[in-house]
């Protein structure tokens, strides 16, 4: 095939921007048609970017036999049945993260998207990001020595807002945040999880509260290799969106952090100012692009794409043993 024929179903913040990066940035894969219960938005994306076909429902996305490959860019308590429709209708799949909400629903997409044959890649783009990228290979080549201590945090600038706030809708904190550092730490160290413990806090956000969906949270992980990871989440992070990510060892360490947004320095009288990066798309539009140019060539190599289902239900399952740690204030032991 010439180009991989996407659709995109949802086109909010993270569809369409992978809507712009595929129109931008890639000679392999065009965007022929969306799917949004916003219809208003999906004819205006659909004019700008000069999109054939246009539905208001992912379900009408799933019937259309001329796209190759789906990415599911909906709200997160979407994603199971979605895949499962876009599985019947043999269509690839890129799935945003978290790609469920519960570990029953994980350990069906991973026995049905087996079964299928089709190719699959979960959304987490830290694994293409060249700070990563680097990072990963200097720990394969020995550079620190043996991973002793591991640590990873994303504070956001701001709390959720609309479905994401509702951990019903969402998975709360652990899976809509925290699956970025459980995934990207199971990465670099290169060893599965063995026990969980978790401690999540209502500290500033009254309406979060009352929802139940905490606003600070840390969870403390032991690989199976000995390594020892902390994570931390915030959804009150004043100065902007703080992703940082520390790999210990024996030899020396890696650091992965943005401190400026751009290479400015500003000198007066309230000394020496820079910006920093203000959202996630920010910081790792580079790895938005990254990751999706992979999943098309695994589409076209006929390869395992890099970040697998299974790679998707470890996230879900350190995620969930994190809610019940929480919960219950002790520590979980996986596998679940």
């Amino acid at each position: 095939m010439s180009k991989i024929k996407f659709g995109i179903a949802g086109v909010g913040t993270i569809g369409s921007m992978h809507l712009d990066n595929i129109v931008r940035c890639l000679d392999k894969a065009e965007v022929t048609a969306v799917a949004d219960i916003r219809l208003n938005l999906v004819k205006e994306l659909a004019e700008k970017y000069k999109i054939k076909r246009v539905y208001s429902d992912y379900k009408e996305l799933a019937e259309d036999n001329s796209i190759d490959a789906v990415i599911i860019a909906l709200p997160n308590y979407l994603h199971y049945d979605s895949i499962k429709a876009f599985i019947e209708s043999e269509k690839h799949i890129f799935c945003e993260k978290p790609m469920a909400i519960t570990l029953e629903q994980a350990n069906e997409i991973v026995k049905i998207v087996r079964e299928s044959g089709l190719k699959f890649q979960v959304g987490y783009q830290r694994r293409f990001d060249k700070a990563y990228v680097r990072a990963k290979k200097f720990i394969i080549e020995g550079k620190i020595g043996l991973p002793l201590l591991a640590r990873s945090n994303t504070r956001d600038p701001e709390p959720p807002v609309g479905w994401e706030k509702y951990p019903q809708k969402s998975g709360g904190p652990f899976l809509t945040t925290c699956t970025h550092d459980f995934d990207s730490l199971r990465w670099l160290i290169g060893a599965e999880v063995r026990k969980v413990y978790a401690v999540g806090k209502f500290l500033v956000n009254e309406d979060l509260k009352n929802l139940g969906f905490y606003d600070n949270v840390m969870v403390l992980l032991e690989f199976e290799n000995g390594v020892i990871a902390e994570v931390d989440a915030s959804v009150n992070c004043s100065y902007g969106y703080d992703v940082r990510t520390e790999i210990f060892g024996t030899k020396g360490a890696i650091r992965i952090e943005i401190d400026k947004a751009t290479g400015i320095l500003e000198f007066g009288n309230n000394g020496v100012v820079h910006d920093y990066p203000k959202w996630f798309i920010d910081r790792f539009l580079d790895a938005y692009i990254n990751e999706i140019r992979e999943f098309v060539k695994a589409i076209i190599s006929d390869k395992e794409p890099p970040v697998t289902v299974e790679d998707g239900r470890a996230a879900v399952e350190i995620a969930v043993a994190a809610q019940i740690s929480a919960s219950k204030k002790v520590p979980i032991r996986l596998p679940l």
